[in-house]
C-alpha cells in the first residue's frame, strides 16, 4: 500500500529544492517515491490538469487533488509524494528543519505528528547552517 503526501512551501524553489532531495535518497534506495511533483500556486489552473491526468494515471482520486489545490496559498507550491515504501528515519532527516506545512496526508498519526515535528525543527536547520 502506498502513502500519498502533500507539503506545501512557501516558494516553488523551496519545493523544487525538497523534491532534488529526495530524489537523490530514491536513487540511493532510502525510500520508494514513485511520483514527486512540485505544483506552485501561481500555475495552478494549468499545471494541475498535468498533475492531474498524472495522479489519476497512478490511482489518486481527482476530488482529492482538487481540493488540495484549493487550500494552497497563491504564491505558494506543493509538493505531491506518493510514497510506497520508505526508511522513515531518514525521510525525517532530510526534512528536518526544512519548513513547510503538512497540507495532506494519509501517514498514521505517529508518523504525521513527526513528519510535522521535523518540517518545523527550525532550531536544526539553523544548527546545520551554522555548522
Amino acid at each position: 500500500m502506498s502513502d500519498l503526501l502533500v507539503i506545501e512551501f512557501p516558494s516553488e524553489a523551496k519545493a523544487e529544492g525538497v523534491r532534488e532531495t529526495l530524489l537523490a535518497m530514491q536513487k540511493k534506495y532510502l525510500i520508494g517515491l514513485l511520483f514527486m511533483m512540485p505544483l506552485a500556486g501561481a500555475t495552478l489552473g494549468a499545471a494541475s490538469g498535468a498533475l492531474g491526468g498524472k495522479l489519476a494515471d497512478l490511482g489518486i482520486n481527482d476530488d482529492f487533488m482538487r481540493q488540495a489545490a484549493r487550500t494552497l496559498q497563491s504564491g505558494n507550491a506543493a509538493l505531491f509524494l506518493l510514497i510506497r515504501k520508505m526508511t522513515t528515519d531518514k525521510m525525517l532527516a532530510a526534512l528536518r528543519g526544512v519548513g513547510g506545512t503538512v497540507m495532506r496526508s494519509s501517514f498514521d498519526e505517529t508518523k504525521e505528528e513527526a513528519l510535522r515535528e521535523a518540517l518545523a525543527d527550525v532550531r536544526a536547520a539553523s544548527v546545520g547552517a551554522a555548522g
